[in-house]
């Protein structure tokens, strides 16, 4: 008799613990590894049974969520890839920097204009132009200055590995995101403008040269004149 007490009380307790197991721990540890896994940055969690015990609704919480991650996730990447593609195709060089002034992002365009093989990221302005009219235009614009526009030139590197001077017109403008006043970032775009420049101080050459020869023999037939009228002409 007192065995099969024993044996009754055994198996009561066993069953309790596989019912605790079944409808708490059990589902816990699901909901524990589900959480675990979304911190690691893995939003693709398993599909919520349909009868996850004590943590039900909490479970269907916490897939929502890690749907919603993952569409933000995806919205994110898509953002990213557009905006890469945008940069790249362009020819004018861009460039942001956060509020320390260090550089966070530059396109290809900027690169090839001054040093393809040494990254700009987490470098400040001064440290990798040495300009301070840079510095100072986007101290303003952190600031909340208005849009600026400046010209500098730069002795740069070309793909040849020569060193050439080119000349760019700098748009300098602060980026403030609507939930403050505040500028966070400062965006600065490089349009290269040493074609121009060059074509301006061409021409200015050409009417130097074409007014110089223009005088000498204007100053010549002035002379010849001057000599007829003062008299070579007379008898």
């Amino acid at each position: 008799m007192n065995s099969f007490l024993l044996f009754i009380s055994i198996a009561a307790i066993a069953s309790a613990a596989f019912l605790i197991h079944l409808r708490f721990i059990k589902p816990w540890q699901s909901l524990h590894r589900d959480l675990k896994q979304m911190a690691s940055g893995n939003f693709r969690i398993p599909a919520v049974q349909n009868d996850p015990g004590q943590y039900a609704e909490t479970a269907l919480h916490v897939k929502r969520i890690s749907e919603l991650l993952l569409q933000l996730d995806r919205q994110v990447a898509n953002e990213d890839l557009s905006l890469r593609g945008i940069l790249s195709s362009m020819v004018e060089g861009i460039l942001i920097i956060d509020r320390s002034q260090r550089i966070t992002l530059v396109n290809e365009a900027l690169l090839n204009f001054f040093s393809p093989s040494r990254s700009p990221i987490g470098r400040t302005v001064l440290e990798y132009f040495r300009r301070h009219e840079l510095q100072h235009a986007s101290e303003r614009a952190l600031a909340g200055g208005a849009p600026q526009q400046i010209e500098l030139s730069f002795e740069t590197i070309t793909p040849k590995g020569t060193s050439t001077q080119r000349h760019f017109n700098i748009h300098v403008a602060a980026l403030s995101p609507e939930s403050s006043d505040l500028p966070q970032a400062v965006l600065l775009v490089f349009q290269n403008v040493t074609d121009v420049r060059n074509l301006e101080a061409t021409r200015r050459e050409f009417i130097a040269n074409v007014s110089h020869e223009f005088r000498t023999p204007l100053a010549i037939i002035k002379g010849y004149v001057e000599t007829l009228l003062d008299g070579a002409m007379e008898p």
